[in-house]
């Protein structure tokens, strides 16, 4: 959510992302985040630090990206999809 949030952007935008399209600057001063699927144009968004630790976007795509290891394939979705009854990850987006 605080991608979601820092990106403003619609649900479909980053049910679409992958790996690839969520880099960090050279620097690690924020992250670099490419919506190629958009309403209306696709567009790069830089998202900055938060102020406060627990509700900043940067460390949450890091956290995210080593819990779910997501270095493995840049191809793979971002964000996986939740099964509509029962809540388990499924490997689609």
């Amino acid at each position: 959510m605080t991608l979601h949030f820092a990106v403003a952007g619609r649900e479909h935008e980053l049910a679409w992302l992958r790996v690839r399209d969520v880099t960090e600057d050279p620097e690690g001063r924020w992250l670099i985040v490419d919506i190629r699927v958009s309403k209306v144009a696709p567009r790069t968004v830089e998202v900055p630090y938060g102020s406060r630790a627990h509700l900043c976007p940067v460390r949450a795509w890091r956290r995210w990206k080593e819990t779910a290891g997501l270095d493995a394939d840049p191809n793979r979705f971002a964000y996986r999809r939740l099964h509509n009854r029962w809540g388990t990850v499924l490997q689609a987006g």
